[in-house]
């Protein structure tokens, strides 16, 4: 663990800490590696494209997924590679690029956006409506502090 307990902190904030914590780092459940897989690589760059339904400038990617442009580079050419999406050079300026998805990657991302809806609805059926209700209402709370701090630290 990498949490130090805080003395001065309530019990419930080093308790919540520390479970925390261990939710994240649990190697038995790789939920927060999903996650990140799904809205910081090649999924995420894909659904992008998926519902966007027009093509897109490799900047205007970087700017949606919050990504240097290196990294975008990156994930278009592995994506590229794999036929999901292709480049179009733009005859009006060489140096701008259209990205756009194929019919493998409209299908691939379809797939995988059917998979994790699936796995979602089934994971609200077993926490039951009560607890679905108060985990979204505790992540958008999270969320809203969450932006209210990092504008502070701004």
């Amino acid at each position: 663990m990498f949490y130090t307990r805080d003395e001065s902190a309530p019990e419930y904030i080093n308790e919540a800490i520390t479970a925390f914590e261990k939710i994240i780092n649990d190697r038995s459940s790789n939920i927060f590696e999903e996650l990140n897989r799904l809205s910081r690589g090649e999924q995420m760059l894909l659904n992008i494209l998926f519902c966007n339904k027009a093509p897109m400038t490799p900047t205007e990617i970087s700017s949606v997924m919050k990504a240097t442009k290196g990294r975008v580079s990156a994930i278009l050419n592995a994506l590229e590679k794999k036929g999901q999406i292709e480049r179009t050079v733009l005859s009006s300026n060489r140096r701008n690029v259209l990205v756009s998805i194929t019919k493998t990657g409209k299908k691939y991302a379809m797939a995988e956006m059917e998979k994790e809806f699936r796995r979602m609805k089934k994971i609200f059926e077993l926490m039951g409506e009560t607890d679905t209700k108060d985990f979204v209402r505790l992540c958008q709370k999270m969320t809203a502090i969450f932006i209210e701090l990092e504008k502070s630290h701004d």
